[in-house]
């Protein structure tokens, strides 16, 4: 998925949304009526990011999950976890996307601190949540 959408890591989204990995509003409605439309944006995977429940992506997802149980069969009865799952990682490279965005008041540095504050903090109680995690399975043993 993360090679559809041109990125390796999540972070890199933003960078790939300057790229124009998107469908725009207008390809959204197309693409629900267009099938062609919608296999040109399947093969560069170019979801809606303004509306993650719009029938487009769900078209979207639906193919994904059949380009992927066809490619790796031994997931074939697991179809709707992999449409779930894909559907739970455009939420969450969405909720990066957000994060990012600048306000509307904020100038580039205001913003760039901000967003850069906001990681710092993410990546400080991953840090915490880990070590308690480690703590707690050397004292279970």
């Amino acid at each position: 998925m993360n090679l559809m959408l041109g990125i390796k890591q999540d972070k890199e989204i933003m960078s790939a949304l300057q790229k124009g990995h998107f469908a725009t509003a207008e390809e959204a409605e197309e693409g629900v009526w267009n099938h062609e439309t919608m296999a040109q944006n399947f093969k560069f995977m170019k979801p809606y990011w303004d509306n993650l429940k719009h029938k487009y992506n769900t078209i979207l997802i639906e193919r994904f999950a059949g380009y992927f149980v066809e490619k790796h069969t031994k997931y074939n009865q697991s179809r709707d976890k992999v449409e779930e799952h894909f559907f739970q990682r455009l939420n969450q490279l969405r909720k990066h996307v957000c994060s990012h965005i600048l306000l509307l008041e904020e100038m580039d540095q205001e913003g760039s601190r901000r967003v850069q504050e906001m990681d710092e903090t993410k990546l400080q109680s991953n840090r915490r949540r880990n070590r308690q995690r480690r703590v707690r399975k050397y004292t279970l043993v």
